[in-house]
């Protein structure tokens, strides 16, 4: 009996799944690309074994990182990617500790993407080695301080971005200081807004 391969792109965004499942079908032959809205979905066909599972981060009513963990016990010879449109290296480290092979920005070019996951078909690459980086231009501001105007986009309070991010209130009230003189702005909506307007958030 044939042995059917497939690879499955769990998104809500249908225009994201198809324009992946579209690069994929360029080079993955012998692979059914199969798009699933919600993790509870993703299921193989009779005799199918899954070659690769990509998935987003923010699916409305998902808790992924549990998803993550869930999907790499029960397919533990199966690489699962992560792409995002989210810049937090917390993010990235809560989705590499639940088991996620590697974590990609949805901003990265498609042809670097592309080729990163192709070596994970192939079982070429143990994703560390291949990484991309989530915020290739922070407007002169550090990795620490994007992570934070992330976490306040969110709507989190000073002490909510301390604990998240493991450090003092003060320290966040000092980065947000920095991040204001740097950006020209006086608000943390405004601080917000002019992220959103750079493609940080």
């Amino acid at each position: 009996m044939p042995v059917y391969r497939e690879i499955w792109v769990i998104d809500d965004h249908q225009l994201f799944s198809a324009g992946m499942k579209r690069l994929l079908e360029s080079v993955a032959e012998h692979h059914q690309i199969k798009c699933f809205n919600h993790p509870k979905d993703a299921t193989p066909e009779a005799r199918a074994i899954v070659s690769l599972i990509i998935m987003d981060l923010y699916i409305p009513g998902v808790d992924t990182v549990t998803w993550i963990g869930e999907l790499v016990t029960v397919y533990p010879a199966t690489p699962l990617v992560v792409i995002s449109s989210s810049t937090s290296m917390t993010d990235k480290e809560n989705c590499i500790k639940a088991g996620a092979a590697a974590y990609y920005p949805k901003h990265a070019p498609p042809e670097q993407t592309l080729e990163r996951l192709v070596r994970f078909i192939e079982r070429k690459t143990c994703g560390e080695d291949f990484e991309l980086d989530l915020v290739p231009c922070r407007h002169d501001l550090t990795v620490r301080q994007v992570e934070i105007l992330i976490q306040v986009a969110r709507g989190h309070s000073n002490k909510k971005v301390a604990k998240l991010l493991n450090v003092s209130p003060e320290t966040v009230k000092s980065h947000l200081a920095a991040i204001y003189k740097i950006i020209l702005c006086v608000t943390r909506d405004e601080a917000v807004e002019w992220a959103r307007a750079k493609g940080l958030l």
